[in-house]
């Protein structure tokens, strides 16, 4: 069971504090799980997945060493080449009021 709340990143409401004192970085997402007691907040988009993976043990997480270091190379990667890049580009394409042409350039 969950729900789904609504954080309104237009009007700072990651950056308050019910919310910093779950994730401190004041940045979404993050899962709550109140299936424990006290209740445990993870952040990170990857940190929500690999702790969701090893919770349910779901065979998306291998057990064995080499299939689960593939899947966490992966995500790694997601992180730190992937994901930074299209924000880069969205922030290109449809953010910046005055997008120079290197930005244009790299991200058509």
């Amino acid at each position: 069971e969950y729900d789904v709340v609504l954080v309104d990143i237009m009007r700072d409401a990651q950056k308050a504090a019910d919310y910093l004192a779950m994730n401190p970085n004041g940045r979404t997402p993050t899962l709550l799980d109140r299936s424990l007691s006290p209740p445990f907040a993870v952040f990170e988009s990857n940190a929500i997945l690999l702790y969701l993976a090893n919770k349910f043990k779901s065979p998306l997480l291998p057990l064995t060493p080499t299939a689960r270091s593939e899947v966490e190379q992966w995500l790694m990667w997601q992180v730190s080449a992937l994901g930074p890049m299209l924000g880069q580009c969205m922030y290109m394409k449809r953010i910046a009021t005055c997008a120079n042409e290197v930005g244009k350039l790299q991200f058509s």
